[in-house]
């Protein structure tokens, strides 16, 4: 039979060598780039208002010494997964081609730093020119005839505004003064 110190031998000489020859276990990152269209940095999906997944967005992962560790690409949904090898501290920078679209200004910024197990590393992108919060002036030109000089030719409003309050529209020129040529829309608007 065996001895004791025999079976304890071969048994520290099998963990020993599981250990060395098993896959590394990765905790990965992993995350999604997304259109954030209300600008709140929230990855936003329901039945009344969904963002969607950028694809083909660059993620890489930078160790504290500023090496490269990982890359991926994010897919049709905007996902993305990084394999790493520990849970240190690392850099995860997201960079893309279409130059109309600018990191979120809010959540997720293009350059994060991270554990490497972390999860929901999301980067939200937008084009600023697309969206607008506030409640801006929208302006409109008005053909005014010679003999009635007094009346506006050039209106703004609220873009927000409904109906026919012609007490919310401002007149920025009337006929008198002399404007010229101005390319825009005609209307039919009585003041």
């Amino acid at each position: 039979m065996f001895n004791k110190s025999f079976l304890l031998y071969w048994y520290s000489l099998s963990l020993a060598g599981l250990l060395l020859f098993s896959p590394p276990v990765y905790a990965n990152i992993a995350g999604t780039v997304f259109r954030d269209f209300n600008a709140n940095g929230a990855f936003d999906t329901g039945a009344s208002f969904n963002e969607v997944g950028m694809a083909g967005v660059n993620v890489k992962a930078f160790d504290a010494a500023g090496v490269e560790k990982a890359s991926a690409t994010s897919g049709a949904d905007g996902t993305y997964t990084l394999n790493i090898a520990d849970s240190a501290d690392y850099r995860v920078e997201f960079s893309w081609t279409q130059s109309w679209l600018k990191e979120g200004s809010a959540g997720g910024t293009s350059v994060q730093f991270v554990k490497g197990d972390a999860s929901n590393v999301n980067a939200a992108v937008s084009n600023p020119v697309q969206y607008c919060q506030a409640n801006p002036q929208v302006g409109i030109t008005r053909m005014v005839p010679d003999n009635q000089t007094a009346k506006p030719s050039i209106l703004s409003f609220a873009y927000d505004s409904s109906g026919d309050d012609r007490s919310a529209m401002t007149a920025l020129a009337h006929g008198s003064d002399k404007l010229g040529t101005t390319w825009g829309l005609n209307s039919s608007i009585k003041i």
